[in-house]
């Protein structure tokens, strides 16, 4: 990359470059081994290690809906990333409060993004149904009003299917956790097929056809099953949905998958605070106090900073990494470590063998309790917030 060869001779001397244009500690050279890159977006590197298994191309903005759950007032937050980068040109907000229909457009960096809010006609539980009843677009993916747009995303697809995340192990001996295994348990009740993996709602991409016709399956195959008397653990879901595809031979419509603790995956919402927990009094509780605290210890003030890089670089416990159109604020760890486990003072002549074993397991102990910043997966199935103890005011 001298600026030599013809093809881009021209650019590299419009853009006045040099011998030390792309020297190998340049910014310039890019090392994305198995991130997932996009053909649509021309990033402004010289990429030197990539895959061509990891190269798709962005849906259409108008292709696809964002349904959102708004299961209480707190929307603030959310609308507030509706003016980020997203591809979310169409924003269906199903309130299952007492609220307004309304229609605006709000502005974005990518055009204009039409949010609809309307009164869910359904119960919480079928929100995925519903939006897929009412969805104008080809495609649909959702999330609810506890998350905020991750922006700068896009939606990949691959030809014509999406781009699937999957855990980084496949679940031959079940989940860990009892919300993921009864998520699996319950696509084998209804459809009589054991997945492998588990599938987050908010990270799938559905077909909004066959979507429908899954939800008429889903409630034929539920019968008269109860979800409020825990029949059912939880409504429809990306599990049940991904399982009747492979009962009904619909295989080839299902996605391209991908390991995202491997591909670097980006999920397309991230919460800001977890859903409150299951009120129902069944017999295995799948959403209580565990997993919300777990979900309430994977959630950092720096994935709040959505494309504020000022406000980002502010705080001591993030770091702002350029990205795409603008960049993600993400958790400093160096600087997390450094302020928590500082070492602590040695006094002079008192070193011992057993001082250093006491101390080495000062360090091994305490970097076992800190959070695990790569487990944010817990499955949320937020459906029970008619039943909540406590209201939440406007944020």
């Amino acid at each position: 990359m001298d600026g030599t060869e013809d093809e881009l001779a021209e650019g590299f001397s419009r853009s006045k470059g040099t011998n030390a244009t792309y020297c190998g500690d340049s910014m310039l050279i890019g090392n994305y081994a198995n991130t997932l890159l996009n053909h649509s977006f021309n990033v402004p590197t010289y990429i030197r290690h990539g895959s061509n298994s990891n190269l798709f191309h962005s849906l259409a903005d108008g292709q696809v809906t964002l349904g959102v759950a708004a299961y209480d007032q707190s929307t603030a937050r959310i609308m507030n990333t509706t003016r980020s980068n997203h591809p979310f040109k169409n924003i269906l907000v199903l309130q299952y409060f007492p609220g307004k229909d309304a229609t605006e457009t709000v502005a974005s960096p990518s055009g204009e993004v039409m949010v609809t809010t309307q009164q869910a006609a359904q119960e919480p539980h079928m929100h995925l149904c519903e939006v897929a009843k009412l969805a104008t677009t080809p495609w649909f993916a959702l999330t609810d009003n506890y998350h905020v747009i991750n922006a700068p995303v896009t939606v990949l697809m691959d030809h014509s299917d999406p781009h699937m995340p999957v855990p980084v192990m496949p679940y031959a001996q079940g989940c860990e956790r009892a919300d993921c295994q009864a998520s699996l348990d319950q696509a084998s009740d209804l459809f009589g097929v054991r997945l492998e993996y588990h599938h987050d709602p908010y990270e799938l991409l559905f077909s909004t056809r066959d979507a429908r016709d899954f939800c008429s399956s889903w409630l034929q195959a539920a019968a008269s099953k109860s979800w409020k008397s825990c029949e059912l653990t939880y409504g429809p879901t990306a599990d049940d949905y991904i399982a009747w595809k492979i009962s009904t031979n619909k295989t080839n419509l299902i996605a391209t998958p991908k390991n995202k603790a491997k591909y670097g995956w980006r999920a397309w919402t991230q919460r800001w605070t977890p859903a409150p927990m299951d009120m129902r009094q069944c017999r295995v509780q799948v959403y209580g106090l565990i997993e919300y605290d777990h979900a309430l210890g994977n959630i950092t003030s720096c994935s709040q900073y959505v494309e504020n890089k000022f406000t980002c670089k502010a705080d001591p416990d993030c770091r702002w990494i350029p990205k795409f159109q603008s960049g993600v604020c993400v958790k400093n760890w160096a600087h997390h470590y450094a302020r928590v486990h500082k070492p602590r003072r040695w006094r002079k002549f008192k070193h011992s063998r057993s001082a250093f074993r006491r101390n080495k397991r000062w360090y091994r102990g305490s970097l076992a309790q800190e959070p695990q910043h790569d487990a944010e997966n817990v499955h949320e199935d937020p459906v029970h917030f008619m039943q909540l103890m406590r209201s939440r005011q406007e944020i």
